[in-house]
């Protein structure tokens, strides 16, 4: 848990060292220090690399797209977060 909510240059070295220790890791799965501990992924250019990632978004916005206020506001509120 330390490293979720700890300094993040400690999490940070931690992921350099599994990246390096751990050539055929794509990611990490960690619980979110942000969303009450849910599972969040966390993932590098290998994961584009073999294809886990598409090469290109299916959907691609600006966050400040009015087509996405709706969409912004619920998640937020479904997280417990603010939009200003």
């Amino acid at each position: 848990m330390a490293l979720m909510t700890g300094p993040r240059a400690v999490a940070r070295r931690w992921a350099q060292t599994f990246y390096e220790a751990y050539p055929e890791v794509q990611g990490v799965y960690y619980p979110s220090s942000m969303y009450a501990n849910a599972p969040a992924i966390a993932l590098n250019e290998r994961a584009v690399a073999v294809g886990t990632m598409p090469g290109l978004p299916s959907f691609h916005r600006a966050l400040a797209d009015n087509a996405l206020h709706t969409v912004i506001r619920n998640v937020a509120r479904e997280i417990g977060y603010r939009v200003v």
